[in-house]
C-alpha cells in the first residue's frame, strides 16, 4: 500500500485520506469523511490539508485522548473485508438516508441494485456471508460466459444475451456508486480494488431502431384494412399502439375515461392522458397526446362493430387469457405480413417505434419524448440513427454572417 504524508497524523493511502495514530506500539487508522478536493489542495507540488480536514483530525485526536470510543466507531477501519450481506445492509441504509434528502436513488432503483448483486453472487457460487472480494473480475467473467451460453437460443441471439448480461452487471454496479463509496469510507468499509475493476463486456448488439422499408409500411397499412374487417378486436389494439405510441401493456389497460377534453390553441380538444406503467415508479411521468378526429372516429366505429360495451378501450377475447391473446394475435398477424423476428425482434412493439419515429421527424426529440413517455436520452438511443439522417447541415459561421 502506497502511503504519502499530508500532515501530522494525516496520510494518503492508495488515494484515500486517513488519520493514522500510534498508541502503545500499535497504529490505529480512521478514514476521513473528506476526500479529494474537499480534503487537500496542491501548492507548489505540496499537499496542503484544508480546514475541514484539520478540524476533523482535531476531533479524532480529542476523542482518542478522552477515550470517547463511540465517537470513533463510525470511521474506524475494521479488519477484514466486508461480507456481501453486510455491504447490502449498509447500502440500503445509506440509500434511504440519501433518498430522504435528495430524492434519489428511488426505492425501486435500490431494490433492483440489491437484487442484481444477489443474483450475480448466487450465480457465481458466492454465498452472501462470504466477503465481497470473492466476486473478482475473473469470477464475473465466468458468470457472464455461463449466462450467455445458457440464455442464447434461436429467438435470443448471443449478442442480445450478452447485452442483457451487461445490463444486469451495470445495474449491480450501482452498489459502488460515488455517493455509496463515500458512505462506505465514512463507516470504515474498504472496497477491494479488484471488485471495483469488474469487467465491462463489449457488446455489439444495440436495440436501435431502423426504419423499415417503405413497402413494408404501406403493406402494413393496407393489410390493416383487412384486419379491421376480420379481427376488429385485434385491429383496435393495432390502431391504439400505432396512433398513440403506447406500450402494448399500457394500450391493453387504457380506459375510455383516459380520453379527456382539454384546452388547446384553438379551443377545447380531445387528448389521451395516461401514466405508463413502466415508468410510474421511476418518474411518475404523465403522457398527454392530442387525439386527431379521424383516429377517434375510427376507434369508436371499430368498438361498435366489435360489440364493445365496457370501459376498456381494447376489448378482450373470450377465455381466461383473453387480454394477452389479443396481443399474441397481433404479433402473429405482424409476423405474417413481413415483420420477421430476424429483423424486427419486438413484434407489435414495433408499432410504438413507428409512432415515435414519426413524431421525431415531424416535431423533434422533445415532442417524441413527451409523447412516448421515455427520456430524451432513450429516444436518442433508440431512434438516433433514424433521426440524424434527416438533420440538416448547419454552417454556423454562414448563419452569423447573414
Amino acid at each position: 500500500m502506497k502511503r504519502v504524508r499530508i500532515a501530522r497524523n494525516l496520510i494518503l493511502a492508495d488515494g484515500v485520506v486517513k488519520c493514522r495514530i500510534k498508541r502503545q506500539n500499535k497504529f490505529m487508522e480512521w478514514t476521513s469523511p473528506y476526500q479529494g478536493d474537499r480534503a487537500y489542495s496542491m501548492r507548489a507540488g505540496v499537499m496542503v490539508p484544508k480546514p475541514a480536514l484539520l478540524k476533523w483530525l482535531a476531533n479524532v485526536e480529542t476523542a482518542l485522548a478522552e477515550k470517547r470510543w463511540e465517537a470513533l466507531t463510525s470511521t474506524h477501519i475494521r479488519r477484514g473485508t466486508v461480507s456481501i450481506s453486510k455491504l447490502i445492509d449498509v447500502y440500503e441504509a445509506a440509500a434511504a438516508r440519501r433518498r430522504a434528502v435528495a430524492g434519489t436513488p428511488t426505492e425501486r432503483s435500490t431494490r433492483l441494485v440489491v437484487q442484481r448483486v444477489r443474483q450475480i453472487a448466487r450465480a457465481a457460487g458466492v454465498a452472501e456471508n462470504e466477503t465481497i472480494d470473492k466476486l473478482t473480475p475473473e469470477t464475473i467473467d465466468k458468470w457472464i460466459a455461463k449466462r450467455v451460453l445458457d440464455q442464447t437460443t434461436s429467438d435470443r441471439p448471443r449478442e442480445k444475451a450478452l447485452a442483457v448480461a451487461a445490463d444486469l452487471l451495470n445495474s449491480a454496479r450501482g452498489i459502488f456508486a460515488r455517493w455509496a463509496l463515500e458512505e462506505y469510507r465514512r463507516q470504515g468499509i474498504e472496497i477491494p480494488d479488484c471488485v471495483l475493476r469488474w469487467p465491462r463486456p463489449a457488446t455489439s448488439w444495440r436495440p436501435q431502431w431502423q426504419d423499415p422499408p417503405r413497402e413494408l409500411k404501406l403493406k402494413t397499412l393496407a393489410e390493416a384494412m383487412v384486419l379491421r374487417q376480420t379481427q376488429p378486436k385485434v385491429w383496435i389494439l393495432f390502431h391504439v399502439i400505432l396512433s398513440f405510441g403506447c406500450r402494448p401493456n399500457d394500450a391493453l389497460n387504457l380506459r375510455l375515461s383516459d380520453f379527456r377534453m382539454m384546452p388547446g390553441a384553438n379551443g377545447m380538444r380531445r387528448c389521451l392522458v395516461y401514466r405508463p406503467n413502466k415508468t410510474q415508479n421511476r418518474n411518475a411521468k404523465t403522457v398527454t397526446i392530442p387525439v386527431p378526429d379521424r383516429v377517434w372516429r375510427e376507434l369508436l366505429e371499430a368498438r361498435s362493430s366489435a360489440g364493445c360495451d365496457d370501459e376498456l378501450v381494447v376489448p378482450s377475447i373470450p377465455g381466461h387469457r383473453g387480454r394477452q391473446q389479443v396481443q399474441e394475435e397481433l404479433n402473429k398477424w405482424m409476423r405474417s405480413i413481413g415483420w420477421s423476428r430476424q429483423h424486427f425482434y419486438a413484434g407489435a412493439y414495433n408499432l410504438r417505434k413507428l409512432f415515435t419515429s414519426a413524431v421525431l421527424v415531424a416535431a423533434g426529440e422533445q415532442a417524441a419524448s413527451d409523447y412516448c413517455g421515455s427520456s430524451i436520452a432513450m429516444v436518442r438511443r433508440h431512434y438516433g440513427a433514424f433521426y440524424t439522417e434527416r438533420l440538416p447541415e448547419i454552417d454556423a459561421a454562414a448563419v452569423m454572417r447573414g
